[in-house]
């Protein structure tokens, strides 16, 4: 594709270079089945992980044999969306957080299928209504776990500039938006993109089992970007 460019009231042709990782980043995110469920475990893990881990560690960590998390791995070295050491002769891996992709490759691993459970995908059109004033919402604990739970986890992640009006106005904002189409008593984590970011790099264990187990909402590029800051920054 050519672009006209005037110069001395000539048009002179040059031609549009996109940003390549632009494009891919946004091919990637069309790929929604592009990991396997295991896939996602193992890349949960690691990406909540400041540590090497061996093919027999993440197995043993994600309930997956060791022979699947080799195959796993292989294929995820191969992406460049792992990168691998050998510590104490034993080849152990990590995120590769130099990978340019490796954004795009967090946020479609936080995609749960999940969302498609009715009882979740209710929960989703109630917290959808928050996308205006919030980065994330993320749903964890009992309702997930149980058939019948008795109250519902919500993890709210809101810019620093919103999050001070929103936390005076909490209740009154939750009875406006869900409360009501709600049947359980909500308990709700507040944190800025700033304090989820520190938490995950103090290896904090309920912010860290939130993203291992928890049902984004919305807000995937988020909750990558806070932990790409977490290992970055």
């Amino acid at each position: 594709m050519m672009k006209p460019l005037k110069i001395d009231n000539k048009n002179i042709y040059i031609p549009v270079v996109h940003d390549y990782v632009l494009i891919v980043r946004r091919y990637l995110m069309g790929l929604h089945s592009m990991f396997t469920e295991n896939e996602k475990k193992i890349l949960k893990f690691l990406m909540t992980s400041f540590e090497h881990h061996s093919i027999n560690e993440l197995g043993k960590e994600c309930g997956i044999t060791s022979k699947g998390a080799y195959k796993i791995v292989i294929k995820l070295e191969k992406l460049a969306i792992l990168k691998s050491e050998n510590i104490a002769n034993i080849k152990s891996y990590r995120i590769n957080f130099e990978n340019e992709l490796i954004q795009s490759y967090l946020e479609i691993a936080l995609l749960d299928k999940r969302i498609n459970i009715p009882k979740v995908k209710i929960r989703k059109q109630d917290f959808d209504k928050f996308k205006d004033i919030c980065n994330a919402v993320v749903i964890f604990g009992s309702y997930l776990t149980k058939e019948k739970p008795h109250d519902l986890d919500v993890l709210f992640v809101f810019e620093k500039s919103k999050y001070d009006s929103f936390k005076q106005n909490l209740k009154e904002k939750i009875d406006e938006y869900v409360r009501f189409s709600i049947p359980y008593p909500i308990h709700e984590m507040i944190q800025t993109p700033g304090d989820l970011t520190r938490n995950i790099k103090d290896k904090d264990k309920v912010i860290i089992d939130i993203i291992r187990h928890g049902v984004i909402m919305f807000g995937n590029k988020a909750i990558a970007r806070c932990i790409t800051d977490a290992h970055t920054k």
